[in-house]
């Protein structure tokens, strides 16, 4: 056992080196434990004595508490047997003036740089673990490293394809060991080096392309005076160096620039639709890089222009959104809603909301299923009860629908729709299968089209005419009912519980029935929803995004599977289905 000076028993019995147990073998691969009694006097003795080395003796006997039945009763009959009992320890003091020395036992690292990178992007480590061959020291002890900007700086003068900088070593990270690097009793020897190499100029153009490149033009809604730089649309995008040898081996961020000059035209123009272009840029490109650009070094596999457009959809002040609400029949004869609305632009949240009596509502957020720009989106939403049971929606009485956004053109809150039996059902999509993995979208889905078209906007200076995509109908009056419809019979019973208007108001908003299934514009207030959800699989085997944490405003829950489409001619999947939760 190796030990520091002036150490007392106590303090040597806490130490990692120190042990009271003994292992005894036969020598065929049996062993049994006996705890160890050290002789203290002597330890006192040996301590005082000054010597850097003394022996302790101790006492073994066996640890039958931890031994099996059978090998305590074998040893109580006298049937397992030690050649001895006493043992001894060689204790070993630290000498004065001993001097631990750590030092690094690795190769040097490698970092690749450009003549324009600064020294804080070189991204240098802080710190090392450096080794040392005492027997009184921990082996490893961690170092911070002190680099040198000026040696960096000079490094990249220089010219140099590679050069090697050189960190010094400077306080311990653990705090004893600090108290040993000050007391002269450890230290780090030589310095951290790191090989540094300057990436030069391509001899020949390196060629990007997007491994995902866009297929379906690109949608997102506004409001009249909404700046290019608020819009919905990717500003940026990650390529691959074509003919690499793996995938990754080579990603650049490329900028992506929507054309300003089409964006101001399309919405003096008055239309409700216009498209813009867009190219890459350099944006995303450190300064070498940007050079290289500029140089022709770096280029976009099949030209800078965007391969596809971004349609841009005009929603005016306190225009609502469009949406319609169809019920299908599961494989299962369970009966569940799919809202299809068109994309909301950029938004915070996006509640769909089903109730079945009017006054209790299920919810779900499911803007994070809002992706790629698509046109339109579907929510496939199965209702769950508290205990995560299936309630199918009863195809003998009514249910209530509505969608609650925040932020975006859309902002607020919806009309009520109404669904009125008899339900006219439509089994679900043959592509969806029972994990809710996607789903298509036939023209049974589909809310009702305009067979007028938005005029082209034609911008001045050669701006593209504009092909409009299928827009969804305009308003259709509602007349809201003068009593409203009992509430359903529920066969799996669920608790209800009184829901506070989203507004502050001491009554629900009435329902308004509605023709087709189709809602347009309505009064609507603001609700605030979010939160996280976690995957979960129910009994059923339906993959159900449950919520983990309750919503503001202390509203209730409602699961719903999702599947997000395209309402375009190529429809985009994107979606796992949704768990609607009862509102807490």
């Amino acid at each position: 056992m190796y030990i520091y000076p002036g150490m007392s028993w106590d303090e040597v019995r806490e130490s990692d080196s120190y042990t009271e147990y003994a292992m005894y073998t036969n020598g065929e691969g049996d062993s049994l434990g006996f705890s160890v009694r050290w002789n203290e006097a002597e330890f006192e003795a040996g301590m005082e004595s000054g010597s850097e080395a003394f022996t302790l003796s101790g006492t073994c006997s066996p640890d039958i508490d931890y031994w099996s039945q059978y090998d305590r009763e074998r040893w109580q009959a006298g049937m397992i047997k030690i050649d001895r009992t006493d043992v001894q320890l060689q204790v070993h003091v630290r000498p004065q003036g001993y001097v631990a020395v750590y030092k690094n036992t690795d190769a040097p690292i490698t970092r690749s740089v450009r003549s324009c990178t600064t020294f804080e992007e070189v991204n240098l480590y802080e710190s090392a673990y450096l080794e040392s061959e005492s027997p009184y020291d921990p082996e490893r002890c961690r170092f911070n490293i002190e680099w040198s900007e000026e040696e960096y700086l000079e490094g990249i003068k220089s010219g140099a394809q590679a050069f090697t900088m050189h960190g010094k070593y400077t306080e311990c990270e653990d705090a004893e060991m600090q108290e040993l690097l000050e007391a002269g009793m450890i230290r780090a020897d030589g310095t951290e080096e790191v090989i540094i190499e300057v990436e030069t100029e391509p001899e020949s153009p390196r060629v990007y392309y997007d491994p995902y490149a866009f297929t379906e033009d690109l949608h997102t809604a506004v409001f009249r005076d909404t700046p290019l730089e608020e819009l919905d649309l990717p500003s940026a995008r990650d390529l691959e160096l074509k003919g690499a040898g793996y995938d990754y081996a080579d990603t650049k961020t490329f900028g992506i620039e929507w054309n300003e000059k089409e964006y101001k035209a399309g919405l003096a123009s008055g239309h409700k639709t216009f498209r813009i272009s867009g190219k890459y840029t350099s944006a995303g490109l450190d300064e070498v890089e940007k050079q290289w650009w500029d140089k022709g070094l770096f280029v976009i596999d099949g030209g800078n222009q965007v391969p596809v457009e971004a349609v841009i959809t005009v929603i005016e002040e306190g225009e609502k959104l469009p949406y319609s609400v169809s019920l299908k029949k599961d494989r299962d004869e369970s009966i569940y809603s799919l809202f299809t609305f068109p994309n909301p632009g950029k938004v915070e949240t996006v509640i769909c909301m089903a109730s079945l009596d009017g006054e209790n509502w299920y919810e779900y957020d499911a803007a994070t299923y809002l992706q790629n720009n698509a046109a339109s989106y579907e929510i496939s939403a199965y209702i769950y009860d508290d205990q995560d049971q299936l309630i199918s929606i009863p195809n003998d009485a009514p249910s209530y629908y509505k969608i609650v956004i925040e932020g975006g053109p859309y902002d607020g809150e919806s009309a009520v729709l109404t669904r009125n039996p008899p339900h006219d059902l439509t089994d679900a999509d043959d592509d969806i299968s029972g994990d809710r993995g996607g789903g298509g979208q036939g023209e049974h889905d589909r809310p009702d089209k305009d067979d007028g078209a938005v005029p082209p906007v034609t911008p001045p200076e050669g701006i593209p005419p504009v092909e409009p995509p299928p827009i969804l109908p305009p308003e259709i009056p509602v007349t809201p009912p003068e009593v409203l419809p009992a509430p359903p019979t529920i066969v799996s019973p669920v608790k209800v519980l009184a829901l506070k208007p989203l507004t502050g108001a001491e009554e629900p908003a009435p329902a308004a029935e509605v023709r087709d299934d189709i809602i347009g514009e309505d009064q609507g207030v603001v609700a605030d929803a979010g939160s996280r959800t976690g995957d979960t699989k129910n009994a059923d085997g339906r993959s159900i995004l449950k919520k983990t944490e309750p919503v503001v405003n202390e509203k209730k829950r409602i699961p719903a599977y999702a599947s997000a489409l395209a309402g375009t001619a190529a429809l985009m999947a994107a979606g796992s289905l949704l768990a609607l939760r009862r509102r807490r």
